[in-house]
């Protein structure tokens, strides 16, 4: 595979979702833009910023001001988390476009390019299986928007996916229908938001287990081609600076997605909780429209928190594979500076990659989902338990 080939299939990692993030402004323009395309840019971010804000506090008002409960869950907080969690990633991303920019350029060293068939198969399942999984996010949040407005439009035209707060009479024919669009452009705009930066999340995790799978293939044949003992030591060098490129990789990512992330998986297991709430106050036969409106939101909620727990612990579990690939090699042949190069490299690879959170301590994986789920439904049960 030459050069422009593999520049071209690393893109594809990447660029549906910064050319999703650059038509919602969260993006700057390139520095040979006219200085008047640069304004005009600038404005349209700050504009979308100020409109999500002010649909963010109508949610807020009404949350705050409705009478019961069950009221405050069903009509406000079930997206109002969702989309405070949305525009914080939106802010993170224009507040470190630099770094995001680094990251996407670092994955385009020749250290990542595949050297044979076997490790571009590698390169290339994980690369399907990116943009697979941004497909199928998309899909699930489109379903989400499209039913809260669409079908609810066709079913109950009448009502607002999610109760506001407005200063003018809702009566009115004419205010009610602004609100609905207002409402729609900042749904919408919030949930594109989402879908391109956790899909871009999981791509990036998805290139780093591909160039995790494609050293432990790597280490486990180290020697057994007759090598000489300058071409062993050369190999592990070699494998010793991938695994370093992929830690230097691993920190950026984690500067960008740490607060935005943890903040989304609070807001998530706030708005799981919500939603078992709501939907166990929900009849099927008798209000099917907002039975099905929180389940696909549910599916929703939680698919946002898998997709990014399930391939950070794929990060961690291939990570873990590559002691073993090192031993597997043909190590007790090579002379003593070899086998105390592997030595140093196997204390290397004890300690697995992690994606860490914000709190140091704890780090994004199957267990983190685990507890998310069995931490909303003990809040559910417990807010349940005080409504009786």
């Amino acid at each position: 595979m030459n050069y422009s080939d593999h520049h071209e299939k690393v893109e594809q990692f990447y660029n549906v979702q910064e050319s999703l993030y650059r038509k919602m402004g969260g993006f700057r323009l390139s520095p040979n833009s006219s200085k008047i395309k640069k304004i005009a840019y600038e404005f349209y971010g700050i504009l979308a910023m100020m409109v999500i804000g002010v649909y963010n506090s109508s949610l807020f008002i009404s949350f705050i001001t409705l009478p019961s409960i069950l009221d405050k869950i069903m009509k406000a907080f079930y997206m109002l988390g969702t989309l405070i969690g949305a525009m914080v990633k939106y802010i993170c991303v224009k507040r470190d476009y630099s770094l995001y920019r680094d990251i996407a350029t670092d994955l385009h060293q020749d250290i990542f390019k595949p050297l044979n068939a076997a490790e571009n198969d590698i390169f290339v399942r994980n690369l399907e299986m990116s943009i697979r999984v941004r497909n199928l996010y998309g899909y699930v949040s489109c379903l989400s928007l499209v039913y809260a407005f669409g079908l609810q439009q066709v079913l109950n035209p009448k009502e607002l996916p999610a109760q506001l707060y407005a200063p003018f009479d809702m009566e009115d024919s004419t205010n009610f229908l602004i609100m609905k669009v207002f409402s729609f452009i900042s749904v919408g705009y919030l949930c594109f938001i989402n879908i391109a930066f956790d899909s871009w999340c999981t791509s990036f995790m998805l290139f780093i287990q591909g160039q995790l799978e494609i050293l432990e293939y790597r280490l486990e044949r180290i020697g057994f081609n007759g090598d000489s003992d300058l071409e062993i030591n050369l190999e592990l060098k070699s494998c010793i600076r991938l695994h370093a490129a992929v830690h230097d990789i691993i920190g950026k990512l984690e500067i960008v997605i740490a607060f935005p992330n943890s903040l989304q998986i609070f807001c998530s297991m706030l708005v799981l909780c919500c939603n078992f709430y709501a939907i166990s106050f929900t009849s099927v036969s008798e209000d099917t429209i907002a039975f099905l409106k929180f389940s696909i939101y549910q599916m929703a909620m939680l698919s946002q928190v898998f997709f990014i727990c399930y391939f950070a612990n794929e990060v961690t579990l291939a990570s873990n594979k590559l002691s073993h690939a090192l031993y597997s090699s043909n190590w007790i042949t090579w002379n003593k500076i070899n086998r105390r190069l592997v030595l140093l490299t196997m204390l290397r690879f004890r300690d697995p990659i992690r994606v860490k959170s914000l709190n140091r301590c704890y780090h994004f994986d199957l267990a983190a989902f685990t507890s998310i789920v069995n931490t909303s439904y003990s809040y559910f049960a417990l807010l349940k338990q005080m409504n009786n």
